[in-house]
């Protein structure tokens, strides 16, 4: 599942409204991980569509195993809008995300 990564707070019922915010965003959101998924494997997946700049999974902070999650951030954010028009199919891990 790939959305905008958009900050707190943010009005975003659906991707119709959060497409006005996610123009200048360079962030996105990236659920369906596997526990086994590292930073490098999400770089991997993403770098096929542009520059990615960071790939970041985000862990739990008591165990340190992954929360299934992550981020991935792009050089230029028409890469974001592109993926959020076109949401081609992205492989990581073994997973469809």
């Amino acid at each position: 599942d790939v959305k905008p990564a958009l900050p707190k707070g943010s009005a975003h019922a659906d991707f119709e409204s959060g497409a006005e915010h996610a123009i200048h965003q360079t962030k996105l959101f990236v659920a369906g991980l596997s526990q086994a998924t590292e930073a490098s494997d999400l770089l991997n997946a993403f770098s096929r569509f542009g520059k990615v700049r960071d790939a970041r999974i985000m862990l739990d902070r008591h165990s340190s195993s992954s929360r299934g999650f992550g981020f991935v951030e792009f050089e230029d954010n028409s890469v974001v809008l592109r993926l959020l028009r076109e949401l081609p199919v992205v492989e990581c891990d073994g997973r469809q995300v």
